[in-house]
């Protein structure tokens, strides 16, 4: 496993699971548990922001030529047709 993929598998394993389930105890906390615009903003924030550069750096990597590899890089035609393009993040 490189280095980003195993700090990707630390993050979702660690910090996204508590940040997760801290902004689903704020839904569950409410009496209109569907209501989710304007709860936990920060918490979303912090979501985005970190997985961003997970992503981002997955990305780089895998556009990296790797000796004697003929495995398709991380922006193949498939991956372009996800709703946010490869590079497409700001």
């Amino acid at each position: 496993m490189t280095a980003h993929a195993a700090a990707f598998d630390r993050w979702i394993r660690t910090s996204f699971v508590e940040m997760n389930t801290t902004l689903e105890n704020l839904y569950f906390a409410q009496e209109d548990r569907a209501r989710v615009e304007g709860v936990g903003d920060t918490i979303k924030g912090e979501l985005r922001d970190a997985g961003r550069v997970h992503v981002r750096n997955l990305l780089a990597e895998g556009k990296q030529p790797t000796t004697g590899s003929t495995a398709p890089s991380a922006c193949s035609e498939t991956s372009a047709s996800i709703s946010a393009p490869c590079g497409g993040m700001n």
